[in-house]
């Protein structure tokens, strides 16, 4: 008898853990969705609060450059190197197959609650990426830039499980956030073909017009913000083409803006395809990234005036996330 209503009592106990759990789950989820929701709601209409009203000094999670782009970008930039390196305290607010749509929002609403000195933006997105509607852009926006937007009275309380059900959320998400952005990946696969793919031609890539406009608004309001704006080209072989780096170039020169591409510096930078690829020659690995993040770091400084943080106490934490970076390889 005293073991039947043992059994009945565990019985009763997994039930009640069971829809405890469920309930749990089910009031997590609606939080969630709550949360994804406020992203339209509050950023879609115009707002009076601006960055001074909520941020009057400066804190860890400041940044001074923003590089905006898509996974070329976050696979072949290291802003914790950057950091160790030169001072610089960088984010990168990127996606797979990201659009110059999503960049102008990325930009238009990470300037509510950053001031960086720099503007990267990874200009092979020019030539990819689906178009969003506004809506969807910024709960894109908003998963990308969360980690440096914890003092955004908007978007203060999102979770990075928040974006879990959310279009374009990738598997290595979680990694990108814990390392400002950057995708780190030791794989190595090396480029198949050894033939040179950016061979000299007056040819140039076609830009759709709703993109050169879209291109149009990121670089008026960097301008607008008096920020620099920097294009950059990172190495990639089988997705960058001569032909893109001449129509990229006109729009350099068209706008007085400064076009690193990488591409056309493999040898300074001592890339090696059979090394420093993770998937034969798209996107670089954790090894090429240290030789192009190195290259990118001493074009900066000896380009831009960006203020050098290391001896700064409250950006101590960067060392300390360096140091886990490290650590953790």
């Amino acid at each position: 008898m005293k073991t039947k209503k043992k059994y009945i009592l565990l019985f009763l106990a997994i039930i009640c853990i069971v829809i405890g759990v469920t309930v749990y789950n089910y009031v997590e989820e609606l939080d969630r969705k709550d949360r994804i929701k406020n992203i339209k709601d509050t950023t879609i209409h115009e707002q009076t609060e601006t960055l001074d009203e909520y941020k009057n000094s400066i804190s860890k999670n400041d940044i001074s450059i923003l590089a905006i782009g898509n996974s070329d970008l976050y696979s072949g930039l290291n802003p914790l190197q950057l950091w160790h390196e030169k001072g610089y305290t960088c984010y990168i607010s990127g996606e797979p197959s990201q659009d110059i749509y999503r960049a102008y929002i990325t930009l238009k609403e990470t300037l509510k609650f950053q001031r960086p000195s720099l503007i990267i933006f990874d200009v092979d997105e020019i030539f990819n990426g689906e178009r969003m509607d506004e809506e969807s852009a910024l709960v894109h926006v908003a998963m990308n830039t969360f980690p440096i937007a914890q003092e955004y009275s908007l978007w203060k309380n999102l979770r990075a499980s928040d974006f879990k059900n959310v279009k374009n959320y990738d598997k290595n998400y979680l990694l990108r956030m814990k390392t400002k952005g950057y995708l780190y990946k030791t794989k190595i696969v090396a480029r198949k073909t050894k033939d040179s793919y950016m061979k000299n031609t007056n040819k140039i890539a076609k830009i759709q017009d709703n993109v050169k406009n879209d291109l149009k608004k990121m670089i008026s309001l960097a301008k607008e913000k008096d920020i620099k704006l920097l294009f950059i080209a990172i190495p990639s072989a089988r997705s960058w083409t001569m032909q893109k780096h001449n129509a990229i170039n006109q729009i350099a020169n068209q706008y007085n803006i400064p076009f690193l591409d990488l591409n056309l510096k493999l040898n300074d930078i001592d890339i090696d395809w059979n090394k420093d690829s993770r998937d034969g020659g798209t996107h670089l690995n954790y090894y090429g990234a240290k030789k192009a993040t190195k290259y990118i770091g001493d074009y900066i400084q000896n380009n831009y005036n960006i203020i050098d943080y290391r001896n700064n106490s409250i950006m101590k934490e960067w060392d300390k996330e360096y140091e886990k970076f490290i650590n953790s390889r």
